[in-house]
């Protein structure tokens, strides 16, 4: 089975899952930055494993515009994000909530999900947090050091389901 494994990461920690996930099928699958990504590279791809992070509830723009422009008509997708809310936390679910409609409209039938928490490195972002909402930043600053190797082996055994 072909995959793909794209990935948009602007900390790092979306990216560090992905490199894990492409371990795990060897010779046939391709690590891609969704930056870097086309049409034509992502399309005779058996399986695309999609990894983002969450960016207030959504998709990232540069995510939303790979996915907008590619045919996912009956193609078999796996979606990974990435967070710094705690794993039982609402947000992960409506992020799903969004995603998951947003990608079945685009016709693509979805064969798994999974999030992993990562440090929020974003300055500007933890200092509004810190400013406007104390408890989401208290929070966020417990995922230091995340995501880490027990969030690859985690994530490297969910994927082994996927095929």
């Amino acid at each position: 089975m072909k995959t793909a494994v794209l990935y948009y990461s602007e900390t790092g920690n979306t990216k560090k899952i992905a490199r894990a996930l492409v371990c795990v099928f060897k010779q046939n699958a391709e690590l891609i930055d969704i930056q870097d990504a086309s049409i034509e590279n992502i399309a005779h791809y058996d399986l695309i494993i999609i990894g983002t992070p969450i960016f207030g509830n959504n998709l990232p723009d540069p995510v939303k515009k790979l996915l907008l422009s590619t045919n996912l008509n009956k193609k078999n997708i796996a979606l990974f994000y990435t967070h710094a809310a705690p794993m039982d936390s609402a947000s992960p679910q409506r992020f799903l909530e969004v995603a998951l409609p947003f990608l079945a409209k685009r016709g693509a039938v979805v064969r798994g999900t999974r999030h992993c928490r990562g440090e929020n490195k974003n300055p500007e972002v933890l200092l509004w947090l810190k400013k406007n909402r104390p408890d989401a930043y208290k929070t966020a600053v417990t995922a230091k050091g995340k995501s880490d190797d027990t969030d690859c082996a985690n994530a490297k055994s969910w994927v082994k389901h996927l095929y």
